[in-house]
């Protein structure tokens, strides 16, 4: 992003009465010599404020505050200078500090008085207080506090069951995070990616039992997390590294679960459907998922079922109908027993959520489409639609659809839901989307070439230049 001034005048509205009382003598004291965007943005970041609420504190448009996180070189106008002036200044000294950690090694930035910044009795070098938490982007000002000071000095005492909490917050942290135009995978991958190499780090050290499997459930689930991640951004070589080390580390544990969780995710790469057909090879993926399910017969539900669901999409690229039937049986059984998998890591959350109603419907769909019966295809895949889930969620089922519409011999319908699927994609930032994009339509049969709804779509998807 380029440096610039702001130049349009600010929309003004009436600001919101304090919600931060003014502290008598703070004992944290921060001065900035001159906002930007990115500053004003690190600062909401520390309040956590909605984008609503901070334009309101500040008596600007939302619309104004948007565009200082969407240009983080911009400067603001001197009247929202002092805004942003006042807003720091009242605000409290934990939301003083998160800002500090967001704003590291800016030369804009003063901070006074931070003395035990560690949380543990401990001054802390305030050049190197965001090692430990890479970046230190959004998730260091959402996680807690103590576990951001905590990271920040894990070189210098030993592995304890405070450190690995402290890990533990953190990744909850990343895993909150929701991806959406203004933060996209290729933007959280890299975060999720430098604490999972700092995890790999820590586990060469000594620690007792109980913190290692601790710590080894929290490192497989980062890697995995970074491998879907990149999956999602159509990196497949990235994810395929992150996925190898998740298999590595789950390997060397006593946790058959979590050796069961690293197989199965990592299975993705080998799906025709999620892959967009690129790299697919439907029997070695039946080969892993098998194993994974041997490794999980004692592996909470979700686990189990997620498992099955994807085992019966694996047997229907094999065409292997009756397999099929069967692991959606078993999936349909334990799917009435799954849970909500709050409070486990990422990794557990996510098989939670490959269990429920919606990713059944998915799951089926996939099933029905490989097998060539896209009309009850098209039934699942829609049922999958209805619900709170949305980005790439939404991408991968409106290109199903749109595979479906080709076998069904309608071009404008596969075009529109392309269309529609493209949109999103380019949007959400999602690679896999736009490569499965391609991938149906370069199953479109071969009169339909001339066809206008074909001509336009062929026309978004022709490399610019």
């Amino acid at each position: 992003m380029g440096e610039g001034v702001e130049r349009s005048p600010a929309r003004r509205v009436q600001p919101a009465a304090p919600r931060r009382p003014a502290q008598a003598g703070p004992q944290v004291v921060v001065v900035v010599g001159r906002w930007t965007g990115g500053l004003a943005a690190a600062l909401r970041a520390a309040l956590r404020d909605g984008l609503d609420d901070f334009a309101a504190q500040l008596g600007v448009g939302t619309s104004t505050a948007g565009d200082w996180e969407d240009r983080p070189g911009i400067v603001p106008q001197v009247v929202n200078q002092r805004a942003l002036d006042e807003l720091l200044r009242r605000a409290d000294d934990e939301a003083k500090r998160r800002f500090d950690i967001l704003t590291q090694g800016d030369p804009l930035v003063r901070v006074a008085d931070l003395a035990g910044l560690d949380g543990i009795g401990v001054g802390t070098d305030r050049r190197h207080a965001t090692k430990g938490v890479g970046a230190a982007g959004v998730a260091a000002a959402l996680a807690p506090l103590e576990a951001v000071e905590r990271i920040t000095v894990q070189d210098r005492y030993p592995v304890d069951s405070g450190l690995v909490l402290a890990h533990e917050k953190f990744a909850d942290a990343l895993a909150e995070l929701r991806l959406g135009p203004t933060r996209r995978p290729r933007q959280l991958v890299g975060e999720v990616a430098r604490q999972a190499d700092d995890l790999l780090g820590l586990l060469d050290r000594p620690m007792t039992e109980a913190d290692r499997r601790r710590l080894e459930v929290v490192t497989v689930s980062s890697c995995a997390h970074a491998g879907m991640l990149a999956f999602c951004m159509g990196d497949r070589r990235l994810a395929r590294g992150c996925f190898a080390v998740a298999r590595s580390v789950a390997e060397d544990s006593v946790n058959d679960t979590l050796r069961a969780q690293a197989l199965g995710v990592g299975a993705i790469l080998l799906s025709p459907m999620p892959s967009g057909g690129r790299g697919a090879d439907p029997r070695r993926q039946v080969t892993k998922l098998s194993e994974a399910i041997h490794y999980a017969h004692d592996a909470d539900v979700n686990t189990r079922a997620s498992l099955q669901w994807w085992l019966a999409a694996g047997m229907t690229g094999n065409r292997d109908e009756s397999g099929f039937r069967r692991a959606v049986e078993t999936a349909e059984r334990l799917t009435d027993r799954s849970g909500s998998g709050d409070g486990g890591s990422w990794l557990a959350r996510h098989f939670a959520c490959e269990s429920d109603s919606q990713a059944r419907d998915k799951n089926v769909g996939i099933g029905l489409l490989l097998l060539g019966q896209p009309e009850p295809a098209v039934e699942a895949f829609t049922q999958a639609l209805v619900g709170p889930r949305k980005g790439a969620w939404r991408v991968t089922l409106l290109v199903d659809i749109a595979a479906a519409r080709v076998l069904q011999g309608e071009p404008e319908a596969a075009c529109a839901g392309l269309h529609e699927a493209l949109d999103l994609a380019e949007r959400f930032g999602h690679g896999m989307g736009v490569q499965r994009i391609h991938g149906v339509r370069g199953g479109f049969r071969p009169e339909w070439a001339g066809l206008d709804c074909v001509r336009k779509l062929d026309d978004r998807l022709r490399p610019a230049g």
